[in-house]
């Protein structure tokens, strides 16, 4: 790249108003941005799942998880970047819409390009424009996430092709990472570099419920109030989700909080009450028959520097509530 190619391109304002600056933000209001948006999440969290409805409702009924589109794509372009993915996408999506279903307008691309030209071709030959609704799924198929040299670039030339030449949203999946931290916890952020998140314009954090169940977590800079929404699955496939309840992440986060107090308060009485006369590990044992769990974490909370521990006071056998 000469010097010239690099010096930085100059605009007015109406001209970057006119390719679109001034549209609206969202997508999907809350849940896709009109720019990039990160579908993120563990392996087999239900990501793909997401995207399946998001497509499906690209396409056939204009909403996606109960909210309207702000203008619906006409088209899809779905890049595959592992073994199979694209037939998976192509059963599921025929599973959720059901007999009769069109597709037609679904194009799926069984690798991705990574440099600028590359995505320039690719943009043309498929004839990505602004009623496309483009998905890269997933990144670490493509780039070394934890490597600045290609993830940065790599995301760079998908906006500046698909978003900001053609006004094309774009969807990219990534994975969080499954290896629980020191403290036994999980990152919720896209496994790598702290840069791919900052790319995002919003994240949609996907995790696991029991029986099938999802958790989605709003998270960007285009929203006021990050969301926490509980999703159930239909009998339609894998795509076929139903949200069963949605509320700001700080209302749920204090939920949580409360209902976290509470069963340490419940705990503490249930030692002083049930316990007395036991060693540590006898009343680890007893909390973990009572409140489920394993002895080992109940002895870990038992511990003095522990929030639990904290709350009671074991001397010679006895156990007692501590004064505060």
């Amino acid at each position: 790249m000469n010097e010239d190619q690099q010096q930085p391109k100059l605009m007015s304002h109406a001209e970057v108003l006119s390719r679109g600056a001034g549209s609206a933000p969202f997508l999907v209001p809350g849940l896709v941005s009109a720019d990039l948006t990160g579908v993120i999440g563990e392996p087999y969290a239900g990501k793909s799942s997401l995207v399946v409805n998001l497509v499906n409702g690209a396409l056939t009924t204009g909403d996606f998880l109960g909210r309207r589109f702000t203008r619906r794509p006409e088209r899809a372009v779905l890049v595959c970047t592992d073994a199979g993915l694209a037939d998976e996408y192509a059963r599921r999506l025929e599973e959720l819409a059901g007999p009769g279903s069109d597709f037609g307008s679904v194009i799926y691309a069984e690798r991705a390009p990574r440099s600028p030209d590359g995505w320039e071709g690719f943009a043309q030959k498929a004839r990505i424009g602004s009623g496309t609704l483009v998905v890269v799924d997933n990144l670490s198929g493509v780039v070394d996430t934890n490597n600045a040299q290609e993830v940065r670039p790599f995301l760079a030339a998908v906006v500046d092709v698909c978003v900001t030449a053609r006004r094309a949203p774009v969807v990219v999946v990534a994975h969080s990472s499954a290896k629980p931290g020191f403290n036994g916890r999980k990152a919720k952020g896209p496994m790598g570099l702290t840069s791919i998140s900052g790319a995002f314009r919003l994240e949609l954090r996907v995790a696991a419920g029991s029986g099938g169940a999802l958790t989605v977590e709003t998270k960007g800079n285009q929203i006021r109030e990050p969301e926490r929404l509980c999703l159930t699955r239909g009998s339609a496939g894998a795509g076929d989700l139903h949200v069963t309840s949605s509320e700001p992440l700080s209302e749920s986060a204090a939920r949580r909080q409360t209902k976290t107090l509470d069963q340490r308060a419940d705990m503490a009485r249930f030692v002083v009450e049930q316990c007395q006369g036991l060693s540590k590990a006898d009343a680890a044992a007893a909390l973990a028959r009572t409140f489920g769990g394993s002895s080992g974490t109940h002895a870990k909370r038992l511990q003095p520097s522990q929030p639990l521990g904290q709350q009671l006071v074991h001397q010679d056998g006895s156990w007692a509530l501590a004064s505060v």
